[in-house]
Parts: structure tokens; sequence; C-alpha cells
């Protein structure tokens, strides 16, 4: 199977999402409901373009600006430790069958 370059293509390949931050934090997120949210939002989920929708809250704070994260990449790992809710079973049929 092809490496995923967006979150919809990792959710479809029941991945997780690591995206970590220059600092060294790091946050897994369950694909499909981070998929969910950013079809939500009409946000690109290119993972180019998706990057610029993470900030590292913890350098942030002590910043007082926004610290966007260095690298993002899929994971083989299950469910992350952040779990979104999952998309609706309707948008997720039409996204699957967009996909194929």
């Amino acid at each position: 199977m092809l490496e995923a370059t967006t979150i919809l293509e990792a959710a479809i390949q029941s991945r997780a999402v690591l995206v970590t931050c220059g600092c060294g934090r790091r946050a897994r997120y369950w694909a499909p409901g981070l998929w969910w949210r950013f079809h939500r939002c009409g946000w690109n989920d290119e993972f180019g373009q998706a990057l610029a929708r993470f900030r590292c809250r913890s350098c942030s704070e002590r910043a007082g600006h926004r610290i966007r994260p260095q690298r993002i990449e899929v994971v083989r790992e299950g469910p992350g430790e952040i779990v979104l809710p999952e998309p609706e079973p309707r948008a997720w049929k039409r996204a699957l069958s967009r996909f194929r």
C-alpha cells in the first residue's frame, strides 16, 4: 500500500497521525476523527497544508504566540492518545466512494 499523503488516506488505512514539535513533544491522533474535524471545518487535509492547523501548546504559552509543529507523519499504532469524534457514517461512506 502506498504511503498516505493526506489525513483521509491515513484514515482509510486505519492509521494514526503523529504530530511532532521542534521541542520534542508529540501528539498522536486517530486519523478518522481527525479527518472528520478537518472535513467539517473545510480545511485542506494534505499533510503539508494540515501542519499549519496544529500548534504546540506549551511552546506557544512560553513564546506568547503560536508555535507550529515541524513534522506530521502516519504511524501504524492504533488509536492515539487524542481521539476526536468519529465521522458520521453517511459522510464517511461518501468520502470512501470518492477516494476509490
